[in-house]
């Protein structure tokens, strides 16, 4: 992909934060499992890119999952989450720079809670709002139990 293609389509990163592998115990973080899909239990990072589809994530019910985004908030692009139903919320978190230049790429975060069990695909699509067609979207498919 070019330079130029990377700015319009940029990534996102996906974080599913538990408390199983913190140091509580002694143990530190607990190994991934080989299958695809995130541990309730586990923290982790997925970077994604336009296009994509990542999961299913397993959470528990009212567990936050942190889904970043890079953007170009200074051009009116962002990512945003679309259709949620009403069991699921996506809170926005304070957005970080991810570039000291000035018109430099930003870090957008979302954090993700469901109040019920159940699978849940969010969309989540980039570009500017009020253009109307998104120049790119990613899926985050939850496992919620």
């Amino acid at each position: 992909m070019s330079p130029a293609a990377s700015l319009l389509l940029p990534g996102l990163a996906l974080a599913a934060i538990g408390c199983g592998g913190c140091g509580a115990s002694g143990g530190g973080p607990r190994a991934r499992a080989p299958e695809a899909a995130v541990s309730p239990e586990a923290s982790q990072t997925v970077v994604l890119r336009a296009g994509e589809t990542i999961g299913p994530v397993r959470a528990r019910v009212g567990m936050a999952i942190t889904v970043e985004g890079s953007a170009r908030l200074g051009t009116g692009r962002s990512w945003r989450p679309e259709d949620l139903p009403p069991t699921l919320r996506a809170d926005a978190l304070p957005t970080r720079s991810a570039s000291e230049a000035d018109g430099g790429e930003d870090l957008q975060a979302f954090a993700l809670r469901a109040s019920a069990a159940g699978e849940y695909r969010v969309r989540f699509v980039y570009g500017v709002p009020w253009e109307g067609t998104p120049e790119a979207e990613c899926v985050v498919v939850l496992d919620v139990r």
